[in-house]
């Protein structure tokens, strides 16, 4: 693979919470794969460096949460940084965990860019869905803002 196709390549970022990757990220990575994405690990401020650069126009990133130790330090270190992370609104952030007390949704309802999604979940109907995402919003920064141009029928020949 060249680096022109590389670059051309969509991704999304995965928080990891630890030394060693879930088995989440790998299901999730094979099924991204299929549909031409590259799943990128990622620690949570390596995240927040790159979102406040502002290098892209939008980022999408997941986190899973699925063991206590996951979910210790989720609460520990990445909840305190999400707080800055998305306030900007080049980024959306998807939760994929079993802990009830992790949906931030009320939290973060004014930024709209933070959606929780509870396990158990289907890995290929995620990976339609995240990928179905990433077009919308794609399409959503190439439209021209201004609208419709006016026009008064009367007037014209």
């Amino acid at each position: 693979m060249n680096a022109e196709t590389f670059d051309s390549q969509p991704f999304f970022f995965f928080v990891t919470l630890g030394d060693k990757l879930p088995t989440a990220f790998f299901k999730l990575d094979a099924q991204l794969k299929k549909q031409g994405v590259i799943l990128v690990p990622v620690a949570i401020d390596q995240l927040q460096v790159m979102v406040s650069s502002g290098a892209q126009n939008h980022y999408i990133a997941i986190t899973s949460v699925s063991s206590f130790a996951e979910f210790k330090f989720y609460n520990e270190k990445v909840r305190h940084l999400l707080k800055f992370i998305l306030r900007k609104s080049n980024i959306s952030f998807f939760n994929m965990s079993s802990f009830q007390k992790l949906n931030d949704t009320n939290q973060f309802r004014m930024t709209k860019n933070f959606f929780f999604l509870k396990y158990p979940l289907n890995t290929e109907t995620l990976g339609d869905k995240l990928v179905r995402y990433m077009e919308l919003k794609s399409e959503k920064i190439a439209r021209w803002p201004g609208g419709k141009r006016a026009g008064v029928k009367h007037l014209t020949v």
